[in-house]
C-alpha cells in the first residue's frame, strides 16, 4: 500500500486538493512506536560502559591503596626516627656538661 499511496503522491501536483479523508487515512498508517518495558541498552553498549566503570573502579582502588601505604611507610619512618629524637641532643649535653665540670 506505501507504494501505491507513493507512486499516486508523485504523479499529484503541488496544487492538488487535500482532504480530511486522506489526512486520517495517513494517520492511520503512521507507525505506532514499540513501548519497550525497558528502557536500558543492551548489548555492547552495556558492556562497555560497565567494563568502564570496573576500570575506573580499580583505578581508584589502586590509587588509594598507594596513597596509603606511602602514608603508611612515612608514619613508620616518623616512628622510628621519634624513639631517636633528643638522643643526640641528650649525649651532646652530657659530653659539655662532663667538660664543663672538668
Amino acid at each position: 500500500m506505501k507504494q501505491q499511496f507513493g507512486k499516486a503522491a508523485a504523479s499529484r501536483s503541488p496544487h492538488t486538493p487535500v482532504s480530511k479523508a486522506e489526512r486520517d487515512h495517513l494517520v492511520a498508517g503512521r507507525q505506532k512506536p514499540t513501548l519497550a518495558p525497558e528502557l536500558r541498552p543492551n548489548g555492547r553498549t552495556v558492556q562497555s560502559v560497565h567494563e568502564r566503570i570496573e576500570r575506573l573502579r580499580e583505578k581508584r582502588i589502586s590509587e588509594i591503596e598507594k596513597r596509603l601505604s606511602e602514608m603508611r611507610g612515612q608514619l613508620t619512618e616518623a616512628h622510628k626516627k621519634s624513639s631517636h629524637k633528643g638522643r643526640a641532643r641528650g649525649a651532646f649535653r652530657a659530653k659539655s656538661r662532663g667538660r664543663e665540670r672538668a
